[in-house]
């Protein structure tokens, strides 16, 4: 869809009356508010000066994209305001924003902000755009422009939309060599494991499986001494197959609603140090979703 399809002319501030960026943004809000019908406007203050005080999201040319998540609404909001002298975001010369979009997002995340933002983002990196808006005379003429660039956002990709298939179904009282035996068949590293109702209780893993054994069998063994008298470590992973599956749970496998957008999850995975993660629906699993099909998701459309 269009950019301008998000831009609402009424919520275009043109010009913003102060240069003092904490005037400027209680400006944008009040509009807001009245749009929204909502006299929250003191809330939504209060978030975005928090926020900004981690410090100001701005770009080269001039362009600032304050933002901030709230409760007090249920979709995303944008305000677009200009100053022809630039309202001062941060110190040094290119610390004056002459183009402000203000982004009020809710809690949950939201995909849609995310593809504004780049799609702003895009729009701006171009200084004769900057320019363009930054010089127009109304709220109507800026939108007509930023309609005219043919600027689109593009559409998330969420983790429905790649996730794999379970590799089997595995409950929390069944033995460990029923959960081994799914890890080799299907070459998952990961295994889901529900309670009676299906809902999510935790996931056997490879890395879980492996320190349980190690953890045991050095405990058996007594003493490196004793090692060579033992039976391999397969074997000994092989013949004590018992042990219930909710006592080798991997309490580190991340889950991820199945609304979750490629960029989040491939955030989340890349923080955690994981490559797999459990898709759940309703507190259910329903898939997974590797980092490596993140990866290739968003490399193949480029080498197409």
């Amino acid at each position: 869809m269009r950019l301008s399809t998000l831009l609402n002319p009424k919520l275009i501030v043109c010009p913003i009356s102060s240069t003092e960026k904490g005037a400027a943004l209680r400006e944008l809000l009040k509009r807001l508010c009245g749009i929204m019908g909502q006299d929250i406007e003191n809330d939504l203050v209060a978030a975005v000066t928090a926020r900004e005080k981690f410090g100001a999201f701005t770009m080269g040319h001039g362009v600032a994209f304050p933002h901030a998540r709230t409760e007090r609404v249920g979709r995303v909001w944008v305000v677009l305001g200009t100053h022809p002298k630039g309202v001062e975001f941060s110190a040094g010369s290119d610390g004056a924003a002459r183009v402000v979009v203000l982004f009020v997002i809710p809690k949950a995340h939201s995909a849609t902000y995310l593809q504004t933002l780049a799609a702003f983002s895009s729009l701006f990196k171009n200084p004769n755009h900057v320019e363009e808006v930054a010089t127009a005379g109304s709220a109507e003429e800026i939108w007509h422009y930023i309609d005219g660039t043919g600027v689109r956002v593009r559409e998330a990709t969420f983790v429905r939309d790649i996730m794999g298939p379970l590799p089997g179904a595995l409950a929390g009282r069944a033995p460990l060599r029923d959960g081994l035996d799914i890890l080799i068949a299907s070459g998952a590293d990961v295994v889901p494991v529900t309670d009676e109702t299906g809902t999510y209780s935790g996931a056997l893993s490879i890395r879980a499986v492996v320190r349980k054994g190690l953890h045991s069998y050095l405990s058996y063994a007594g003493s490196p001494a004793v090692l060579s008298t033992q039976s391999p470590f397969e074997d000994f992973l092989k013949h004590h197959g018992d042990v219930p599956v909710s006592e080798v749970l991997d309490k580190g496998v991340p889950t991820l609603a199945e609304d979750t957008t490629l960029l989040e999850a491939g955030m989340t995975l890349t923080r955690l140090g994981r490559n797999t993660a459990v898709v759940l629906r309703q507190g259910k699993p329903v898939g997974l979703m590797k980092l490596a099909d993140v990866v290739k998701r968003a490399i193949m459309p480029r080498m197409g």
